[in-house]
């Protein structure tokens, strides 16, 4: 075993080491370097000439590229750019208008280019939606995985092969290695002996944060794509008939723990109103940070996502999630639509809710907390995935998969002057967080478990 331990981690390294070579990119005075990436790519089990570029380590894939790759799918989309507004704007379930410059990657494989970080926004039905960008050459490039959960496409990675694998067949399960014997044994393996050493290959091949989980993957913050797994008995896989027969965890002990999600944060500013000085991640956080003192105060335990000014992937705070496993989940968000016409509260509950249960119950206590303010209240949003399988929401699917309640809250339009006039100063922000404590006190019964 310690043979076949030692050719496993000696494999990984080679094929990291293959694949960081040549594909470093340093930051240059006027922008980043672009290093062309002509890794293999299939979208719908066909092979694709897609153009990607590695900037700082990461691998950037153009938006139309993508779009073109899945139309004809479920999950194909079209997309729209306002130049007025510099907006790109997505629909999902749409057919793809193809200008004709798609998947016409450089024939050069040793092409660099120029990335200067994207100012557009992105919309995506309609919502707001921030995600890493870069421009290069007039176009637009995101990393797949956070285009894969923003537009719930499946995004794999082919160990054996070496390839990117877009709305293809899932993988089948590599066979496990034969453990080596003596030629006189014909004994069976017991139970912790080759599953122990196992279980530590997969721990070299675990990154630091929740983004970089597979060192052979052509953008190592995609593949695989955590709780994205396609196996249909994987536990994480939301499409998993038998997830609710994990094993029971214990029962938890001491104060009700709640996770508060300030939303977006650092270089991820969500929407912006530049006309009122208004950054939705900042807001956010004041707003959640207020709510998470007040909790504190009140005996509970609260667990933050981020602090203050701190970028944190969508992915980081859905194994956050996964990790902690917390009582509640609250995320505090503020819209924006690209008529900038719509106004008043909004609360996104999870789906499994959407007849009775208890995010229903909290937004409810949330929309009546709201109206004591005198806001506006929408009405309450339950959105599937186009596989009407969960939800559409990455932070509500991470927590209905351990079964954890979770509701984001979007408390008014920053681009609404209604709305404006109840968030732009910290005492109103304060005032929301107020509303929210007291709903989520109610809903919760106080900090001691019963």
């Amino acid at each position: 075993m310690a043979k076949t331990k030692t050719r496993k981690k000696m494999r990984g390294l080679w094929m990291a080491a293959l694949l960081f070579t040549g594909l470093g990119c340093t930051a240059a005075a006027d922008g980043q370097k672009a290093q062309f990436n002509n890794m293999p790519v299939l979208a719908q089990d066909q092979a694709i000439a897609v153009e990607a570029y590695n900037i700082n380590d990461y691998n950037y894939f153009k938006l139309r590229d993508v779009a073109q790759s899945l139309q004809g799918s479920e999950k194909s989309f079209d997309l729209q750019y306002n130049e007025e507004s510099r907006s790109i704007y997505v629909s999902t379930g749409q057919s793809y208008s193809s200008l004709g410059t798609e998947l016409n990657p450089p024939q050069n494989t040793d092409t660099v280019k120029q990335a200067a970080p994207s100012k557009a926004a992105l919309y995506i039905d309609g919502a707001p939606a921030s995600l890493s960008a870069y421009n290069i050459d007039g176009y637009t490039y995101y990393k797949l995985q956070d285009l894969g959960q923003a537009l719930n496409f499946d995004v794999q990675y082919d160990e054996v092969g070496r390839r990117v694998l877009i709305e293809c067949q899932p993988l089948e399960p590599e066979e496990p290695e034969e453990p080596e014997r003596p030629d006189d044994s014909d004994q069976l393996i017991q139970p912790g002996q080759d599953g122990e050493e196992n279980r530590d290959d997969d721990d070299d091949n675990a990154g630091d944060s929740g983004e970089s989980w597979g060192v052979a993957g052509p953008d190592f913050s995609i593949i695989p794509i955590p709780g994205g797994s396609t196996d249909p008995q994987d536990p994480d896989n939301p499409n998993n008939p038998n997830q609710s027969s994990q094993p029971q965890r214990p029962p938890k002990t001491g104060p009700i723990v709640v996770m508060v999600d300030p939303g977006h944060g650092g270089k991820e500013t969500g929407s912006m109103n530049e006309e009122a000085g208004i950054v939705e991640s900042e807001i956010n956080y004041i707003a959640a940070s207020r709510l998470g003192q007040l909790l504190t105060q009140a005996g509970y335990q609260v667990i933050f996502t981020r602090g203050e000014g701190e970028t944190l992937s969508l992915s980081d705070r859905m194994e956050m999630i996964r990790q902690e496993q917390p009582d509640l989940v609250v995320s505090v968000h503020h819209n924006a639509t690209e008529a900038h016409t719509a106004y008043g509260a909004e609360v996104l509950a999870q789906v499994a809710d959407k007849e009775d249960g208890p995010t229903k119950r909290l937004a409810q206590l949330i929309n009546q907390e709201y109206e004591k303010m005198g806001q506006t209240v929408r009405p309450i949003v339950f959105r599937y995935n186009s596989a009407k399988t969960g939800d559409y929401y990455g932070l509500l699917r991470a927590a209905a998969s351990v079964e954890v309640p979770a509701v984001i809250s979007e408390f008014a339009f920053i681009d609404h002057p209604e709305d404006i006039a109840k968030i732009d100063t910290k005492e109103e922000l304060w005032q929301e967080a107020e509303a929210i404590f007291r709903a989520v006190d109610a809903f919760l019964g106080g900090p001691v478990r019963k």
